[in-house]
């Protein structure tokens, strides 16, 4: 098992590779080479590039987008934590435990409250391209009689699934709660109140978060 690196030496020379493509950084970050006694050689890093940047931008900058997707965030975690940088470690630990899957009666947000951003996030262009379409988005009536959600299967008069384009921006603004799970535990009804209307929609899982940390019960 590999240590975590000495982020207390001198800068140096970074290569790291992927995909048999290479690249050099300079980096104000510390890797220590114990077994090394050539200060000059530059060392070389077989770990993924984008993630590996996502790295060295919070060490330079302080901060990451933490609407990422769960699967890039754990990947990016396990770099921070391999190169001893606790402080992202820990604050993507805290961000993935708000993600799915959810129970029924947990409370949820937007996982980035820019919709746009957050589809384009998940894959879903807004030109009429996208093969997969989270029922809350389908706005499709007058061509088909049922709308099928592409993930859990379910499936929905088109007069009576609901999207949420047919309503008031601050329709689901504020938070949700889950009422009802399916597939497994990929896509979810969300219940959002709006003054004194209660709408429900049907919500691809990767689109939502926790509002707040679970607290342990014992």
């Amino acid at each position: 098992m590999q240590s975590a690196p000495d982020l207390s030496r001198p800068s140096k020379d970074i290569v790291f590779n992927k995909n048999e493509k290479c690249a050099s950084q300079i980096a104000k970050i510390l890797v220590a080479d114990d077994n090394s006694d050539d200060e000059a050689k530059p060392i070389f890093i077989d770990r993924e590039p984008d993630y590996f940047a996502s790295v060295l931008n919070y060490l330079r900058e302080g901060k990451i987008r933490l609407t990422q997707n769960a699967a890039d965030l754990a990947r990016i975690q396990e770099d921070a934590e391999y190169y001893g940088v606790h402080s992202l470690a820990e604050l993507l630990r805290a961000e993935l435990s708000l993600r799915g899957p959810f129970f029924v009666g947990d409370t949820v947000v937007w996982r980035n409250r820019d919709i746009r951003k957050l589809c384009c996030d998940i894959g879903i262009r807004f030109d009429g391209t996208t093969e997969k379409l989270p029922l809350c988005l389908n706005a499709f009536r007058d061509t088909r009689d049922k709308n099928e959600c592409p993930f859990c299967h379910v499936t929905r008069n088109s007069n009576d699934n609901k999207s949420i384009f047919d309503y008031p921006y601050c329709t689901t603004r504020h938070p949700g709660v889950i009422v009802k799970v399916y597939g497994d535990a990929c896509c979810y009804e969300v219940q959002f109140t709006c003054g004194e209307s209660k709408l429900q929609f049907h919500i691809h899982g990767d689109m939502l978060r926790l509002k707040e940390e679970r607290k342990e019960q014992f």
